[in-house]
């Protein structure tokens, strides 16, 4: 099956644990203006990937370990919706181990927290606003 991409991956998984639902409060890559309680996930940085020399005597890229941020948002009125978005999305991402997220994509050895949702005030609409970082070390079916 092809690639998703990593932020689709995940997109899909959480869709998949109705955390939220994809392409309504859930967004790959960005974060709309609308609709107000919605997160997204990006790619951001992270670790080198892991190399061996199992490749016939030349470095192999085994996986990657990009980090991932998940940032939300949510109405002026309802920062409970929203601290209740971002803390699903860490209790369905947090710890995954030797796992697939769906039928027939890569595996993902493991994705573990760099830090539990943190509030980061309010946007110029006045919105409630959440980032968390997360590591990821899966198969980049890319390689």
């Amino acid at each position: 099956m092809p690639s998703l991409g990593l932020e689709w991956e995940i997109c899909t998984y959480l869709n998949s644990q109705a955390v939220a639902t994809f392409g309504t409060n859930l967004f790959a890559t960005q974060l709309p203006d609308q609709p107000d309680t919605c997160i997204s996930v990006q790619t951001r940085g992270g670790l080198r990937p892991v190399m061996t020399m199992t490749g016939g005597g030349l470095p192999e890229s085994k996986f990657d370990r990009p980090n991932i941020q998940i940032r939300g948002r949510a109405e002026a009125s309802s920062f409970a919706d929203g601290n209740d978005l971002m803390q699903a999305t860490f209790g369905a991402l947090q710890g995954i181990v030797e796992t697939t997220l769906r039928s027939g994509g890569p595996l993902f050895h493991l994705i573990y927290a760099l830090q539990s949702p943190q509030y980061l005030g309010r946007d110029e609409k006045e919105r409630h606003q959440w980032s968390q970082n997360l590591n990821v070390w899966w198969e980049n079916p890319q390689r």
